[in-house]
């Protein structure tokens, strides 16, 4: 059974089409589709069911909801067609829930610490964290910032971690306090050479980890030599209370011509007495540009 044309969308439609809102750009003439989508019968009579006697009623009350939603939204846009009103992210303060700071640097070394925490809904994207060392004192207090934003937020918590490049320190035992609150330390070692390692580290640029269902866990290093005359000599490999430092030492083999060219390079090595749970991988590599994940072990 036809139904018939709904006249009270109709005549909302009409009313809209001649009203000064109505421009012609794409966003209005979406609008204008849609009041007529809503208007006709087809889409009126297919709601309706014959043993539902509210069905008309609930259909005009959802239709005129609906228009109105896309009258204000073509309001809203009247005043410039060209430009949607947006709010930019605000900047605020958020929390560390773990810090870790690796062991073995020196004090000409870039220290590197690395922090991991929760933001409370999808809202949050990650800010450049803000951060002061003093080394009178020894303290490193941090505040890790993120960007909020004002649209709608998908209600569930997600992980973020930064790394915070420190700079050059001088030797001690400093403290890492957050709001006040202690929630790290980290050692900084006197440099025992004026090179800028204590020895020649291979450029790695990614690193893998892999635990198989034995158990065994093992880390693959990869990335590119920069000369024909360069190899891995050693890896060592230290785990920490929750991070695993790893050091892939390199030497230069000068008994055969050298090429200065890019030579790629992987590397695999174990990992031995690492207690089940959650720790950084901090990987050492050439010119200061260690490589940090974070990992599970199971």
């Amino acid at each position: 059974m036809r139904i018939g044309h709904n006249p009270l969308l109709l005549d909302l439609g009409t009313a809209f089409e001649e009203s000064p809102f109505r421009q012609v750009n794409k966003l209005d003439r979406t609008s204008n589709d849609c009041l007529q989508a809503l208007a006709n019968e087809s889409i009126y009579e297919r709601v309706k069911t014959p043993d539902d006697p509210w069905g008309k009623k609930m259909k005009n009350s959802l239709l005129l909801s609906t228009f109105a939603t896309v009258f204000a939204f073509a309001s809203l846009v009247h005043a410039d067609p060209n430009v949607m009103p947006l709010h930019d992210p605000t900047q605020t303060a958020v929390a560390f829930d773990t810090i870790y700071a690796p062991v073995g640097f020196d004090s000409n070394d870039n220290v590197q610490i690395v922090g991991e925490g929760l933001f409370e809904n999808a809202c949050y994207r990650p800010a450049t964290p803000l951060f002061t060392v003093d080394q009178v004192k020894k303290t490193i207090d941090v505040t890790p910032m993120a960007y909020k934003y004002s649209g709608f937020c998908l209600q569930l918590s997600l992980p973020f971690d930064r790394v915070l490049d420190l700079g050059i320190m001088k030797e001690g035992n400093y403290t890492i306090t957050q709001n006040g609150a202690t929630i790290g330390s980290i050692p900084i070692r006197v440099a025992t050479t004026s090179n800028p390692d204590d020895y020649l580290y291979a450029p790695v640029s990614q690193a893998y980890f892999h635990q198989s269902a034995d158990g065994t866990s093992r880390i693959l290093l990869s990335g590119d030599f920069p000369s024909t005359c360069m190899k891995m000599q050693k890896v060592v490999v230290h785990v920490q209370t929750n991070v695993i430092t790893v050091q892939p030492i390199a030497e230069l083999d000068g008994g055969r011509n050298c090429l200065n060219k890019r030579t790629p390079f992987e590397q695999s090595v174990k990992v031995e007495n690492a207690p089940k749970g959650r720790y950084l991988l901090h990987i050492r590599s050439m010119n200061a540009k260690a490589v940090n994940t974070l990992v599970d072990i199971n």
